[in-house]
């Protein structure tokens, strides 16, 4: 739900759970696993959010997300889902950044 929400506000919310479930899976909860549709979702809240630095805070998910996956969770794998949340945060965050001529007008 967080992730189609428009909103800075959002996204900071879905990775704040996010690493609250990182925290608690490194503490030997099994039950607070992030999986890889708790990184897409968190990807995707970021490129939906509108703000000039989604791609960065996307890309820093992603790579937590490559972390995740190299320290033995299997459930993280980026898949095509993974790096498509990750090139459409890119993509939206380009459209949504104004050239220094624009903001001079």
């Amino acid at each position: 739900a967080l992730a189609v929400r428009k909103t800075e506000k959002a996204a900071i919310t879905a990775d704040g759970l996010l690493k609250s479930m990182e925290k608690k899976y490194a503490e030997g909860n099994e039950s607070m696993k992030p999986t890889r549709d708790s990184y897409v979702g968190v990807i995707h809240a970021y490129g939906n959010s509108g703000a000039e630095s989604s791609y960065i805070h996307a890309n820093e998910v992603f790579q937590r997300m490559i972390t995740q996956h190299s320290n033995g969770n299997e459930g993280v794998k980026p898949d095509v889902s993974a790096y498509h949340a990750l090139i459409r945060a890119c993509s939206r965050a380009s459209m949504n950044t104004s050239s220094p001529e624009q903001q001079r007008q």
